[in-house]
């Protein structure tokens, strides 16, 4: 379960909506400062959780405070490069061979599979330890190398931001799974932060500090129904709807609002009902 220990334990507790909120801006705050260090070339990141709850968007946003400011920044700060869907090993030689400069960040975001590959995740090892100047290279011939003008060996000296939802076994014991003694060499080189929310209450909450805002922090904003237009008394009726059959729904996430907006787009006097016949699980 991608959820912090800390949040798994106040989730057994009887805790009102302000305290729930005030535990989740901790939790956000530590996601955060964690992004930060990468970019200010401290270390490598693993950003583990479910689906639809905006760790992409929130890396994004941290990243952004991040852009260059002046060209005598140190290290500058480049634009971060996002690699995302179906990486082969090869492409990711040649992605991260791009971006291999000091001040420079990759973020792998949506290609769980990169953790199940072996040879992904021999490359990563080698990004990941190539930091004392030691080469990562790719020893067998390939027609996309030559046809990119890569070099087949390069020292990487950028940093990594994978994003994953994959589920990630981190108790230490003596009958790991194979699939797990391959990730372990890349985990033990990045920090690692559990991103997910314990229960379907912690995530009402938060999608509620991300719309309403929470204590004047800037970084809170569900963009959806500013995208969509979505008028304010709507707004409230959505997240009430929400609250309420929090546990109907198949999937709770910021997506799950954002598909609430396109069926008031689509039918605004029936948008509920057509929820309730497209989102809800079998109850």
């Amino acid at each position: 379960m991608s959820v912090s220990p800390e949040l798994l334990e106040l989730s057994n507790k009887d805790l009102n909506p302000s305290e729930i909120q005030e535990e989740l801006h901790e939790h956000y705050n530590d996601i955060e400062d964690l992004i930060s260090g990468v970019a200010e070339n401290q270390f490598h990141l693993i950003i583990n959780g479910s689906p639809g709850m905006g760790k992409t968007e929130f890396t994004k946003d941290v990243l952004r405070q991040y852009a260059p400011k002046n060209p005598h920044q140190n290290p500058p700060i480049s634009k971060p490069n996002f690699l995302s869907g179906t990486a082969s090993g090869i492409k990711m030689f040649v992605e991260l061979q791009r971006a291999k400069d000091n001040g420079q960040i990759t973020v792998v975001d949506d290609t769980d599979k990169i953790l199940e590959d072996t040879e992904c995740l021999d490359l990563l090892k080698g990004c990941l330890d190539s930091q004392g100047e030691k080469d990562v290279s790719w020893t067998k011939y390939s027609q996309a190398i030559k046809q990119e003008d890569m070099k087949n060996k390069f020292v990487y000296n950028g940093r990594l931001i994978i994003i994953t939802n994959k589920k990630i076994k981190s108790i230490q014991d003596d009958s790991a799974s194979v699939s797990r003694l391959k990730l372990d060499p890349v985990m033990s080189r990045c920090q690692y932060i559990r991103a997910g929310l314990p229960n379907n209450q912690f995530k009402v909450e938060s999608i509620k500090m991300f719309w309403k805002g929470y204590k004047g922090f800037d970084r809170y904003k569900l963009r959806c129904f500013a995208e969509s237009n979505v008028p304010s008394d709507v707004q409230e009726e959505m997240i009430g709807f929400l609250e309420t059959n929090q546990d109907k729904f198949s999937e709770l996430s910021f997506r799950t609002v954002a598909k609430l907006c396109d069926l008031w787009k689509f039918k605004p006097q029936r948008w509920d009902r057509l929820a309730k016949t497209s989102m809800f699980s079998q109850y």
